[in-house]
């Protein structure tokens, strides 16, 4: 079942003390069984994506630590059947014209998969993976984020989805999923402002679903 508004569905809550297996299973899912196969971006990337992703970026990108980011958009947990836009769009029912306009351009740009490869934000180190690097890095159940601190110099891997603007171009709506380990990972819907050129996380403005791992 699935509970609007940062709730954690119960399925997606474990125990430490489960199998390897099954907490792969789940971080596999996460990054890399988003959909089917895609060629490019499903849409053209846009500026001002670029300016959202630099700025939920900032503490990296202050302390120029490398950003390791899935080639692969993701909206979290995407099954077949489970009508997520309009779980989406009831969500942000009682949010400001604003939110919801950006959440309808979300879910536009988000109908289909996108890849992020090539991607270059100024002053960011950023590096883009392949769905097949990750398999390849993670079918190793025992060392596999071992393999992946030692390949990149970073303890995290981000997914995020493309992102959804208002009509004014001042609210945004995006979904950011980080991991670090086999049972250490979150990702959630974000709604952040424009303040000038800095785009900022409105947290009084709670949409969509929480995932946790």
């Amino acid at each position: 079942m699935w509970h609007e508004a940062r709730q954690v569905p119960s399925w997606l809550i474990f125990d430490v003390g489960q199998s390897h297996m099954k907490l792969a299973s789940l971080f596999l899912s996460l990054f890399l069984s988003v959909g089917v196969h895609f060629d490019g971006y499903a849409t053209p990337i846009l500026k001002e994506e670029v300016a959202v992703i630099r700025d939920h970026f900032k503490a990296e990108l202050k302390e120029r630590k490398p950003v390791i980011l899935s080639e692969m958009s993701t909206i979290g947990v995407r099954e077949p059947g489970r009508d997520w836009k309009s779980r989406l769009r009831r969500s942000a029912e009682k949010t400001s014209s604003e939110v919801r306009e950006a959440v309808e351009h979300f879910i536009m740009q988000n109908e289909e998969d996108s890849s992020f490869a090539g991607l270059s934000v100024a002053g960011l180190n950023l590096t883009t993976v392949s769905k097949a690097t990750l398999r390849e890095i993670f079918a190793d159940l025992l060392d596999g984020w071992g393999t992946f601190r030692k390949r990149f110099g970073a303890g995290h891997l981000h997914s995020l989805s493309r992102v959804g603007f208002s009509k004014s171009g001042r609210t945004a709506v995006y979904y950011a999923f980080t991991g670090s380990d086999w049972v250490t990972g979150e990702g959630h819907f974000r709604v952040v402002r424009k303040d000038g050129d800095i785009w900022i996380e409105d947290e009084n403005v709670i949409i969509g679903w929480q995932v946790l791992s």
